[in-house]
C-alpha cells in the first residue's frame, strides 16, 4: 500500500516538473526570438506562458502557505510541536561532519565513511562475543551463578495466566499507546496508519504474533532496525561513543514487544525488590530520592561513617548477554509460550546506521536490548535483579542499619547508588560481586565515571580508599537522578533549590524574546519549565522558604505581563482558565500539593515503599496513619526529628485548617486500623477481615452507627462491643477539631486510586481554598449590563467561547475584556494629567472600555452592519445586545450552528478594534467576515486533526449558506 502511495505522488511530481520545463523551453525559444528578431508581438505570448508557469509554482506554496497559516492559528500560544520548535529554535539537521574510525582511529569527513566508522562501532558493541578481552560464559557458569541466588518465581497459576495465546483485544489495546508523528522503521509504515487502520489490522496482528510466539522466531527482515543517533552533551563529536544509539523498529515489532511488556508489567513488582524503582508500576524516582533523604538523616543523626557509591555502567543496555537473560527468565519462572514470545526478538536481528541520510551495510546484533522498544527496560531491570540480590545478601557488604533492617540499595534501572558502612571491608567485596556479576552477563562498570561520596570519613581513612580504588570522589556533592546528594542533609536545599532562582530568570529571558501573548507565555512555561521544578518538589520534598517562591513567582509574573506592571490581582493571574483567570501556574501551591500527592502512600502503607519504613522508624509512632486529628497533628509533628516527616504533616495540618468549611467530618476513607494505632489496647483485625475495613463505614452520612447496625451488617460478635464503646469514646473525646478534607482529596485515598495521579486535584484544591479574587471588575459589568450575573454564568460565557475556537488570542480576548484590561482614555487620564479622557475617534465623548467598544457611533455603525448580517440566520435576533457581542453572555442558550457564528463573528469584530488600538480606523465588516471565513476553515483543520470532521462540517453548513464565497475547499 505504501508503494501504491509513494508512485501516485511521483506521478504527480512527474507531470508537474515536465509541464514545467515544456514552459521553461517554450519561453527560452521565445524570448530568443524575441531578442534576436525583434518579434515584439510574442511578447504577450511569453508573459501568458510565465503566468501558466507562475501559477503551476506557486500552487504548491500556496497550499502550503494556508496550511502553515492555519496551524500558526491553532497551535501558535498552545503547548505543543509548535510552540517547542519555536522556542527550541530552527531545526538543526543532527549532521555529523567528522568522525573518527573505530579501528584505525583516523578522522574522516567524507558521510559515506562517517557512517560506515558508526556501523562498525556498533557492530563490535552488539556482538561482544567476536571481543578476545570478552569473556564468553557458558551455560554451567550463568545456572551456577543463578543458583547462589534466591529470586521470587511466577507461581504455576501466574505462569498458565502470562502462557495463554495472545487477544485481539491485547493487540488494540497495544495500538492505542502507539504515539502520532513518530519516525517509523525499515518497512516505512507509520504509526499513524496502524491506529488508523487498527479495526482491519488488529485480527491479521494476533494471527501473526502467536504464530511468532509458537515458533519463538520472527522473519529476518521484521527485526531490522534503522540505528539514529543522539549527540551526548560535552562530548567530542569525533568519538562514535559520543552518541547515543535509538533504535527505529518496524511498528509491528513494537506492538507486539507492548503486548508483551502490558503483560509482564503487573508480575513485576513481585518479581523485582522494592530497591529497584524504574520501569516498576507504582514506583518512581521520588521513591529513590527519598529514600536518600531517609538515609541521610540516619547517617547524620548517628554520625556513621559511611560512603555513597553511584555506579556508572557502560552501556548497560546494548551489553546485555541473550545467553544469561534466557536463563534469568528461566529462574523467574518465565517459561513456555511467553519465553518463547520473548525470545523471538532476539532469534536473528540485525541492524543499520543512519547519518546524514546515508544508510550502513547491515550488520547482525548478538547481544543487548534495544533502546526503542517497549520491552527493553522490564527486560533489563530482570536481568540486573540478580546482582542486586548478591549484594544485599553479601554479609561482608555492610549497608546502613535503620531499625531491624538493613539498606545498601537504591535503583532507578542502571542508575544504582549503595549505601555502605565499613568502607574499608565493603567496597572491596563489592568490586568483587561487580568483577562475578560482569564474567556471566557482559556488565562492565565505568571507573572513571562511578563516584563516592564519603560521609562522616576522616581524612585517613579517604585517603586509604582512594589509593586502593580506582573510582572517583567527591567531597561536596554527587548526581543521581538529576538532584545533588550531599553529605549532610542540611545542604540539600542549598545545592538543589537556591540555584534555581538564577536558573529560572536566564531560561525566562530566553523565552522573552520570543512572540508570544500572555496565555502563550504561560503554556511555554508550563511546557518548559514546570515540570523541571514539579520533578525537584517530587524528588526532594524539603522544608522550602517562603522568600523562594516569592522570588520564582515575582520573576514568573513579570514575564507573563511581558514586564509590564500588573492591571489586576495575582490570584486573577493564577485562577484556572475554566473559573475567569490565566491559569498562571502559583508554584508554591504547586510545590504543595506535589508533597500531598506523594505523601498519600502513607494512607496506604502497603509494604512497597521502602521509604516510608525508613521514615516510619524516626517517629514515636506505630504507623504514619496517625493523621486523624488536627491537635493530634499539632502536638506530634514538630518533636520528629526528620524535616521530609515534619514538613509533610504540616503541610496536611495546613490542609485540613483550610478547608474547615467543609460538610465532611472524620466520615473518611481511611484504614480502620489507624484507630488501633492511636487507641490502647485496640485490636482491629477481625473487623478489618469482616469487610469493616475503613473508618467511613463506621458512619452513616455523619452520625456514627450503633454497634447493633455494624454487627448486623458486618457480623461482628457481641464479645466486641467493648471495642466499640473504645471506638466512641475515643471520636466523642478527639473530634473536636476533626480532620476535615475536601471530597475530591478524600477520593484520592482509596485504595483502589493509588495509582491515580492527584496532582491537580490537590491544585484545584489548594487554589479553590484561597480567599476569593476581587469581583469590582464583574460588578462594573454587571451594573453596566444591568444584569445579574453569578459566576455560572460568566463560567458559561467562558465555555461558549473555547467550545467554538481552538484559537487562543480568541479566549485571551475575552478573559481581557472580563477584567477590563484595555488601557482605555478614561483609564489613562487618572493617572496622566496629559492625556484627554475622551474617545481618540473624535467624537467628543468620554473614551471608557464600553465606549471603545461598543457604545462609540463611529463603532455603532460597524455593529449595524453586523447585527443586519446577522438576521439572515434562522434565529430570532431583534438587536444583538452588548453583554453578548462583547462577554458572550448567553450565547450558549443559542443552537449550535448559530452559536459557532455568533462567537467567531464576535471575538473577531473584538480583536479587530484592539488591533487598531489608539486609532481612528474603523474595521470593514468585509475584512472581519474575510477573517471569520480563514478561521473557520482553520477549525476545519483542526477537526481534521482531531477526527472530528464530520462534527464540525454539520455545524459550521450554516455559515457556508449564508456566506457562500468559500474558496478554500482543497481539504474538502
Amino acid at each position: 500500500m505504501r508503494g501504491v502511495f509513494i508512485k501516485q505522488s511521483s506521478i504527480l511530481k512527474r507531470k508537474r516538473k515536465e509541464k514545467t520545463n515544456s514552459l521553461l523551453k517554450e519561453i527560452k525559444v521565445l524570448e530568443k526570438e524575441i531578442y534576436d528578431k525583434k518579434k515584439t508581438e510574442l511578447i504577450p505570448q511569453v508573459e501568458g506562458l510565465r503566468q501558466e508557469l507562475r501559477e503551476i509554482l506557486f500552487q504548491q506554496y500556496d497550499k502550503w502557505h494556508i496550511i502553515l497559516k492555519e496551524n500558526w492559528y491553532n497551535d501558535r500560544n498552545k503547548a505543543g510541536k509548535v510552540m517547542a520548535q519555536k522556542i527550541k529554535g530552527r531545526r538543526i539537521v543532527q549532521r555529523i561532519f567528522k568522525m573518527k574510525d573505530p579501528h584505525t582511529g583516523v578522522t574522516t569527513h567524507h558521510p559515506t565513511e562517517i557512517v560506515n566508522a558508526l556501523a562498525k562501532y556498533y557492530e563490535d558493541l552488539y556482538n561482544l562475543r567476536q571481543h578476545s578481552d570478552t569473556h564468553e560464559p557458558t551455560c554451567e557458569e550463568i545456572d551456577q551463578y543463578l543458583e547462589s541466588v534466591n529470586l521470587p518465581s511466577l507461581d504455576h497459576f501466574e505462569q498458565k495466566q502470562i502462557n495463554i495465546p495472545f487477544s485481539r483485544h491485547e493487540i488494540e489495546i497495544a495500538i492505542k499507546t502507539l504515539k502520532r508523528d513518530k519516525a517509523p522503521g525499515v518497512d516505512g509504515f507509520i504509526n499513524d496508519y496502524y491506529i488508523k487502520f487498527m479495526n482491519i489490522l488488529s485480527k491479521p496482528l494476533t494471527d501473526m504474533f502467536n504464530e511468532v510466539a509458537t515458533l519463538g522466531t520472527f522473519p529476518r527482515e521484521s527485526l531490522s532496525a534503522i540505528i539514529t543517533t543522539i549527540p551526548k552533551e560535552n562530548k567530542d563529536p569525533t568519538d562514535p561513543s559520543s552518541y547515543r544509539p535509538i533504535s527505529l523498529l518496524n511498528t509491528d515489532l513494537k506492538i507486539y514487544a507492548k503486548v508483551i511488556a502490558n503483560r509482564l508489567a503487573p508480575l513485576i513488582p513481585q518479581l523485582v525488590h522494592s530497591d529497584q524503582v524504574g520501569f516498576v508500576k507504582g514506583r518512581g524516582t521520588n521513591d529513590a530520592t527519598r529514600k536518600v533523604l531517609a538515609l541521610l538523616h540516619r547517617i547524620e543523626l548517628s554520625w556513621t561513617p559511611s560512603l555513597l557509591v553511584s555506579l556508572d555502567a557502560e552501556k548497560a543496555f546494548d551489553r546485555v548477554n541473550w545467553t544469561y537473560l534466557s536463563r534469568v527468565l528461566g529462574k523467574f519462572g518465565c517459561t513456555g509460550y511467553l519465553y518463547k514470545a520473548i525470545m523471538a526478538l532476539y532469534s536473528q536481528p540485525s541492524a543499520m546506521v543512519l547519518s546524514s541520510g546515508f544508510l550502513s551495510s547491515p550488520f547482525n546484533i548478538t547481544n543487548g536490548t534495544r533502546q526503542g522498544c517497549p520491552l527493553s527496560p522490564l527486560i533489563f531491570i530482570l536481568t540486573l535483579e540478580p546482582l542486586a540480590e548478591k549484594i544485599r545478601n553479601n554479609q561482608l557488604i555492610h549497608g546502613i542499619q535503620v531499625g531491624d533492617a538493613e539498606t545498601k540499595l537504591g535503583m532507578y534501572a542502571d542508575d544504582i547508588l549503595l549505601y555502605l558502612q565499613d568502607p574499608l571491608i565493603s567496597l572491596p567485596n563489592l568490586e568483587t560481586e561487580l568483577n562475578n556479576f560482569s564474567k556471566i552477563s557482559y556488565y562492565k562498570l565505568n571507573k572513571n565515571k562511578t563516584v563516592i561520596l564519603p560521609c562522616n570519613l576522616d581524612l585517613d581513612t579517604i585517603q586509604s580508599l582512594k589509593k586502593s580504588s580506582p573510582y572517583s570522589w567527591s567531597e561536596k556533592s554527587i548526581k543521581y537522578l538529576g538532584i545533588s546528594v550531599t553529605p549532610l542533609i542540611s545542604q540539600i536545599y542549598k545545592e538543589n533549590y537556591e540555584p534555581w532562582i538564577s536558573r529560572l530568570k536566564t531560561k525566562l529571558e530566553a523565552l522573552s524574546k520570543l512572540e508570544f501573548s500572555w496565555l502563550g507565555r504561560t503554556a511555554a512555561f508550563k511546557m518548559m519549565v514546570l515540570p523541571q521544578l514539579l520533578y525537584l518538589f517530587r524528588n526532594l520534598p524539603v522544608k522550602v522558604p517562603k522568600k523562594f517562591f516569592t522570588s520564582l513567582q515575582k520573576l514568573l509574573n513579570k514575564f507573563v505581563l511581558m514586564n509590564k506592571s500588573p492591571r489586576f490581582s495575582n490570584r486573577i493571574l493564577t485562577l484556572h482558565a475554566s473559573n475567569l483567570g490565566f491559569g498562571v501556574p502559583d508554584i508554591e501551591l504547586y510545590y504543595r500539593a506535589t508533597v500531598l500527592d506523594q505523601s498519600r502512600v502513607i494512607w496506604m502503607e502497603d509494604g512497597t515503599k521502602h521509604w516510608i519504613e525508613l521514615e516510619q522508624n524516626q517517629t514515636i509512632f506505630s504507623s504514619y496513619k496517625n493523621l486523624l486529628e488536627t491537635k493530634l497533628i499539632w502536638k506530634t509533628y514538630r518533636s520528629i526529628p526528620n524535616m521530609m516527616i515534619t514538613n509533610t504533616l504540616k503541610l496536611w495540618k495546613d490542609l485540613i485548617k483550610s478547608s474547615s468549611n467543609n460538610p465532611l467530618a472524620i466520615t473518611q476513607p481511611v484504614p480502620l486500623s489507624t484507630l488501633a494505632s492511636v487507641i490502647k489496647e485496640l485490636s482491629l483485625g477481625n473487623w478489618i477481615d469482616l469487610g469493616l475495613d475503613t473508618v467511613d463505614k463506621l458512619f452513616q452520612n455523619t452520625e456514627l452507627k450503633s454497634f447493633e447496625q455494624l454487627s448486623q451488617q458486618y457480623n461482628i460478635p457481641k464479645s466486641e462491643e467493648y471495642k466499640y464503646f473504645k471506638i466512641r469514646k475515643f471520636l466523642q473525646t478527639h473530634t473536636s477539631t476533626p480532620l476535615l478534607l475536601p471530597s475530591q482529596v478524600t477520593k484520592l485515598l482509596l485504595p483502589e486510586n493509588i495509582f491515580q495521579k492527584g496532582l491537580s486535584v490537590f491544585y484545584k484544591t489548594l487554589l479553590s481554598d484561597r480567599v476569593e479574587p476581587p469581583r469590582c471588575q464583574l460588578t462594573r459589568w454587571q451594573e453596566y449590563l444591568q444584569l445579574d450575573l453569578d459566576q455560572e454564568e460568566w463560567e458559561l460565557a467562558v465555555k461558549s467561547l473555547r467550545n467554538s475556537t481552538h484559537c487562543v488570542s480568541h479566549h485571551e480576548n475575552l478573559l481581557k475584556m472580563i477584567w477590563r484590561w484595555y488601557l482605555t482614555p478614561v483609564k489613562i487620564a487618572k493617572f496622566d494629567t496629559k492625556v484627554t479622557p475622551l474617545c481618540w475617534r473624535d467624537c467628543k465623548q468620554a473614551g471608557s472600555l464600553e465606549h471603545i467598544f461598543w457604545e462609540c457611533p463611529k463603532i455603532q455603525g460597524l455593529w449595524k452592519e453586523i447585527e443586519v448580517f446577522l438576521r439572515k440566520l434562522p434565529v430570532n435576533l431583534m438587536c444583538i445586545p452588548p453583554s453578548m457581542a462583547l462577554l458572550h453572555i448567553k450565547t450558549m442558550d443559542l443552537p449550535p450552528k448559530e452559536r459557532l457564528i455568533f462567537n467567531h463573528i464576535f471575538v473577531v469584530t473584538r480583536c479587530k478594534i484592539a488591533e487598531n488600538w489608539k486609532s481612528k480606523i474603523i474595521p470593514k465588516i468585509e475584512d472581519i467576515l474575510k477573517t471569520v471565513e480563514f478561521n473557520l476553515n482553520a477549525e476545519k483543520t483542526w477537526a481534521i486533526r482531531s477526527g472530528n470532521l464530520q462534527s464540525f462540517l454539520v455545524r459550521s453548513s450554516l455559515w457556508h449558506s449564508i456566506y457562500p464565497d468559500t474558496k478554500l475547499n482543497y481539504l474538502n
